[in-house]
């Protein structure tokens, strides 16, 4: 049996407190679905707790592995498949992938092309061609994304990109705040809407307008960004100030919509502009970080020469 993390457990210890606490005044049986699955040693788990097993009538899986954190943007939520495939030599990891993406593509309009550079992409592509032929009337079902290729390539073939630090908005949050899975950001920089200070952490989820159009920005250009935008919201909010009479109801409900979003625009301006200057803070004063990257600066020119002068030769 492969042994379970010490984060896996600290994680399941977590969570059955949480199931305790929420059960623990509710005489009820509850059916409890695991995403994406209930595994044995969970299953166990639960069992062999007194309290929570007698409040449980069903433990079962719930398999969706496709998590959309933003419109174009979606995780599996496996980052820990590398450690379970080569420590635990547990292999059904490659399956998990291939169900994953399997998922995924029943999504589409129709069946797009599977390219894989490496081993285990190869393993996942031929996975995904067996399911397709065991469930051919699940592939006769249209979505709605317009995809014509998936590309799967193996982490061996490209280990280097882990290795360096982003350097776009998204990335050094990534890099240095942390992201959640879901795409929340905690922090205790993060300005309140009522005025008020204070250094307790609080959570916002950055799917607003503004970062998806910062989002993909390198960090030298953030702030030119962030500026462009404080000019809209002010020449919106000189409107606002000059709108015509209000006579109709239509008219009225238009205006509040409008002073809604400018004061949602106008705090989100500072949201990031205080994630900003944390960011270029921790750059800027961080030696270790400077450091990081100037090693990788000089590695990628080097890099880039070699590439070049290889083309050349070719």
């Amino acid at each position: 049996m492969n042994r379970e993390s010490k984060a896996g457990k600290k994680q399941t210890n977590e969570w059955l407190c949480r199931v305790e606490r929420c059960c623990i005044e509710d005489d009820r049986l509850h059916h409890v679905l695991i995403v994406p699955e209930a595994t044995l040693a969970l299953r166990e788990r639960l069992q062999g707790n007194r309290e929570i097993s007698v409040m449980l009538a069903s433990v079962d899986s719930l398999s969706i592995r496709v998590f959309p954190v933003y419109e174009d943007l979606f995780t599996l939520l496996m980052d820990n498949t590398p450690a379970k495939l080569l420590l635990n030599n547990d292999w059904t990891e490659l399956y998990k992938c291939a169900c994953a993406l399997r998922q995924l593509e029943l999504l589409m309009r129709s069946l797009p092309n599977i390219r894989c550079k490496g081993k285990w992409a190869a393993n996942i592509a031929e996975m995904i061609k067996k399911m397709r032929n065991d469930d051919s009337e699940a592939s006769a079902t249209h979505g709605r994304w317009d995809v014509s290729d998936i590309v799967i390539i193996d982490r061996w073939n490209d280990p280097l990109t882990p290795m360096l630090t982003q350097h776009t908005y998204a990335g050094l949050i990534d890099e240095i705040i942390v992201f959640g899975p879901s795409g929340n950001l905690t922090a205790s920089f993060f300005p309140k809407k009522d005025g008020c200070e204070g250094d307790k952490p609080t959570t916002r989820a950055l799917r607003d307008e503004l970062f998806m159009q910062l989002r993909d920005l390198h960090i030298r250009n953030i702030g030119k960004s962030i500026v462009q935008t404080v000019a809209e919201v002010r020449d919106e909010k000189k409107a606002l100030k000059d709108y015509p009479s209000m006579e109709s109801m239509a008219e009225r409900k238009v205006f509040v919509r409008r002073v809604v979003e400018a004061e949602e625009k106008e705090f989100n301006t500072r949201v990031h502009t205080s994630v900003a200057e944390h960011l270029m803070s921790a750059v800027r004063d961080d030696s270790k970080m400077c450091k990081f990257l100037e090693v990788e600066m000089r590695s990628r020119s080097e890099i880039c020469g070699i590439v070049i002068l290889l083309i050349g030769l070719a």
